[in-house]
């Protein structure tokens, strides 16, 4: 019988093997579990989907998607802090390793067809380790290279032995100056230096507070993320670190610092500190991005190492030119809204 490839939408009945087969995959993540992706959705205000590819009645692929009308288009576009909602593979009962290659490259051209079929326009962010970008390539969508740093979590000794000089430096400034930090179950107001980070650069942050406020709470108390905060010696928080977990690795979620931490060091020993204290729990580190100069310097000073990752995206010309038309619309109005 010739192998045949099919798409759905999972319903409710098939969450429980979607996310058994994210588990299983080499390239599952915790961001493509339905799980995170309720939370995150209904934070955002967005309608979760999972379109899944079957083998021959089988489920063995799909994707995560983040859905929502604009303008009368459909669109899915994963929001900050939806980490990699890219797709899923896992091929377990193929043995040959040409075979295994030709049915994932099927696999994603299906998943590619669904995609392209239902969304005017739509952005998926691949995890680590899935490397064929080539049917969403052949099919003209964007692919952009993106790269994160991942480090294998080791004692803490060795951690802190593996990071640049400067980096060991202001690490152990931190410990002079008697920062601390712990972990914690809950943000008691330490989410605020993520707002107050941006504005040290004269910018809005780019996830507003409200919804951090709804969204952290959810993920800490599902088990799906661990926070850490730092405290000066009389107690009080400057800083804060939020870690998506899953059974593999731990992600660089979400962060935020005051002025006093990031001038005595204690920035720099809040991020070895939380390392280690996921380190307990799984055995890599996942910085979640490293795309923008400034950004990447500050990350490759713990020692990862670098790895690729892809974006692929595409949009209808319809869609191309009445989203562009609203965004014109939104910057030529935006002094009146100001002055207003």
């Amino acid at each position: 019988m010739a192998t045949q490839f099919e798409t759905a939408i999972l319903e409710e009945a098939n969450e429980a093997a979607w996310d058994a087969l994210v588990a299983a995959a080499p390239c599952g993540t915790v961001f493509q579990s339905t799980r995170w992706l309720r939370i995150v959705a209904r934070a955002f205000g967005r309608t979760p989907r999972v379109i899944g590819v079957f083998r021959n009645g089988t489920l063995v692929g799909g994707c995560p998607v983040y859905e929502r009308r604009l303008l009368g288009f459909l669109v899915s576009d994963p929001p900050l802090l939806a980490g990699y909602a890219g797709p899923v593979l896992h091929l377990p009962d193929i043995l040959r390793t040409g075979r295994v290659g030709s049915e994932a490259e099927q696999t994603l051209a299906a998943l590619e067809q669904a995609l392209r079929a239902r969304y005017a326009s739509v952005r998926i962010v691949a995890p680590p380790g899935l490397t064929d970008a080539r049917p969403f390539l052949w099919a003209g969508w964007a692919v952009v290279p993106r790269y994160t740093y991942r480090l294998a979590l080791r004692p803490r000794e060795a951690l802190i032995g593996d990071f640049e000089q400067g980096a060991r430096r202001r690490a152990r400034r931190g410990e002079a100056a008697g920062w601390r930090a712990v972990h914690v179950s809950k943000l008691d107001g330490s989410e605020n230096t993520y707002a107050s980070a941006y504005r040290r650069h004269g910018a809005g942050p780019p996830v507003p507070q409200s919804i951090l406020r709804a969204l952290l709470p959810e993920l800490l108390k599902a088990g799906l993320a661990r926070a850490s905060e730092l405290l000066d010696p009389t107690g009080r928080a400057h800083a804060f670190e939020v870690h998506a977990l899953d059974e593999r690795a731990a992600y660089a979620l979400l962060s935020g610092t005051d002025e006093p931490a990031l001038r005595d060091g204690g920035a720099v020993l809040l991020k070895l500190e939380a390392m280690h204290d996921v380190g307990q729990r799984v055995s890599e580190f996942d910085f979640l991005g490293a795309n923008t100069p400034s950004i990447a310097t500050f990350k490759r000073a713990f020692g990862g190492t670098l790895t690729p990752y892809w974006e692929a995206s595409r949009t209808t010309a319809a869609a191309v030119t009445l989203l562009g038309a609203r965004r014109l619309l939104a910057r030529a109005t935006r002094p009146l809204r100001r002055s207003g």
